[in-house]
């Protein structure tokens, strides 16, 4: 064979070093799918070993499932281009098609999801320290294109980063497709043609095959190097802001554990509404990985809901929900999401003063309280709308026992104190801005059937204490019990 192109072996080398693309003595997995780029790809970095000290080359090639024969040939193509080389041969047949439907993904989004995840697993499992691909200056062109058609912001039109995550390398980044054809064809290399890339069914082929050339013919023949030039202004900037968005983050982030992330609703209300935008696309892209199928629509869904007063939900993709409620914004899985008030919280039920009006205490150590019922005069009880909100006083003629103190059911409704009308508990929570995680710990205290006290928040108004009142019950909640499996009783209200 031909000698390889100089003046290309330099241009690949220069865009290694100045982004850092490898370290001497690291490894390399090629992505090689036969066709022209990965060929060109796979060759540079073989000359290039040497003089960047690399340890060891791999090929790696994803056969999709989608072109029957054609597909296998390539793969013979590919392991004997390896065997030439001397490299190791990584192969793996996946059914694309298949994997699209259960997904509900586009042939392109499905094959680019197999691809990476086949890329990643193998570099692990045989202990490669960087994935190179075969991605060019064009390549990146139609990236920008493509993002500026769907809409896209700063990041959707940064193209093809040259490294991503720090181990995925794109050494021909700064190469035109006409380049590398010139230079394979001197080295005189041989490589495999792959049909669907003229299939103009796919958005890509439509942009490399039909935009471009138009845009170049009408409006700008340097159309690749200007979209490439505007990728790396829009790329930099973006890093830059990223780098503002994370103090951001870290500074209004309440929790970020596990499977939830929640943000402070009064912090982000006072950034602008593009750090709004950021700080909802950061936390949506810790719990997803990546941000596929997020929307402006749906970010700007989150956004609109910061300034509203009751509790919101939104339903994002891939299971993700985020509710805002009270002063928190909670990012999670829907499987993880408590449903309406009650949701995952406890579920308990006893009764107390089973033998009418008297002293009595029960301790539900499943959330954490103790409720002391105790028997006073009238005069005790003092200016009602001035006494703490653990504390409540009902006039003991209007009770209904044994009473019943149990966990917030669906549908509840109760006649708050000062009001005529019956209102749902679930209402009453949200006009309120109580945080759904601490509904979810509010026992209620029924008499005959109805709700006469949200514990530690309303009385209702059926039972307050009139002139009239000859006989009060004063019920007190106390928190931070130790928690345990069932609702104990005591009949010692002194109990600690």
């Amino acid at each position: 064979m031909k000698d390889f192109n100089q003046d290309m072996l330099k241009k690949v080398a220069r865009t290694m070093a100045d982004h850092h693309m490898i370290l001497p003595g690291q490894s390399v997995l090629v992505a090689v799918s036969g066709g022209i780029d990965s060929v060109s790809l796979l060759w540079c970095l073989v000359r290039l070993a040497e003089r960047l000290s690399l340890s060891r080359l791999g090929v790696a090639h994803l056969n999709h499932g989608l072109r029957g024969s054609a597909a296998d040939g390539d793969m013979a193509f590919v392991r004997q281009l390896a065997g030439e080389y001397g490299l190791s041969f990584h192969a793996e047949l996946v059914d694309i098609p298949g994997f699209a439907e259960k997904h509900r993904l586009s042939i392109e989004d499905a094959a680019r999801r197999v691809r990476y995840d086949f890329f990643d697993r193998t570099a692990a499992a045989q202990g490669y320290d960087k994935i190179a691909t075969g991605h060019h200056a064009d390549d990146n062109a139609e990236q920008v294109l493509m993002g500026l058609l769907r809409g896209s912001g700063r990041t959707g039109l940064s193209g093809i980063p040259p490294v991503r995550e720090g181990k995925i390398i794109r050494p021909l980044i700064n190469l035109t497709r006409a380049e590398i054809k010139t230079a394979v064809e001197k080295a005189g290399l041989e490589f495999v043609v792959d049909e669907t890339n003229d299939d103009t069914g796919f958005l890509r082929n439509r942009v490399r095959h039909e935009l471009i050339p138009c845009l170049q013919r009408g409006y700008n023949a340097n159309l690749t190097g200007n979209l490439n030039r505007l990728a790396e202004i829009f790329r930099a900037e973006d890093e830059w802001l990223e780098a503002l968005i994370d103090d951001a983050f870290a500074g209004m982030l309440l929790k970020g554990k596990g499977h939830r992330v929640t943000l402070s609703v009064p912090l982000m209300t006072a950034q602008p509404r593009a750090v709004q935008r950021r700080l909802i696309r950061k936390a949506l892209a810790s719990l997803k990985g990546d941000l596929l199928k997020i929307t402006f629509e749906r970010v700007e869904a989150v956004v609109g809901c910061l300034d509203k007063d009751q509790s919101v939900t939104i339903q994002m993709t891939d299971g993700v929900v985020v509710d805002k409620d009270g002063d928190r914004l909670a990012f999670g899985p829907a499987s993880d999401r408590a449903e309406g008030i009650t949701g995952t919280g406890p579920v308990f039920s006893r009764n107390v003063l089973d033998q009418g009006a008297g002293n009595d205490s029960l301790i539900i150590p499943d959330i954490g309280v103790r409720i002391d019922f105790t028997v006073v005069l009238p005069e005790a009880v003092g200016n009602v709308k001035e006494s703490r909100a653990d504390v409540a006083y009902f006039d003991l003629e209007k009770l209904v026992f044994p009473l019943t103190v149990r966990n917030i059911q669906p549908g509840d409704r109760f006649v708050p104190l000062g009001m005529k009308g019956h209102q749902k508990v679930k209402d009453f929570f949200i006009n309120n801005k109580i945080p759904r995680k601490q509904r979810r710990a509010c026992p209620v205290v029924a008499s005959g059937g109805q709700i006469i006290w949200l514990a530690g928040y309303r009385t209702a108004d059926p039972v307050k204490v009139r002139p009239g009142t000859t006989r009060v019950l004063k019920a007190m909640i106390f928190k931070k019990e130790p928690r345990g499996q069932e609702p104990q009783r005591t009949l010692d209200p002194s109990t600690p």
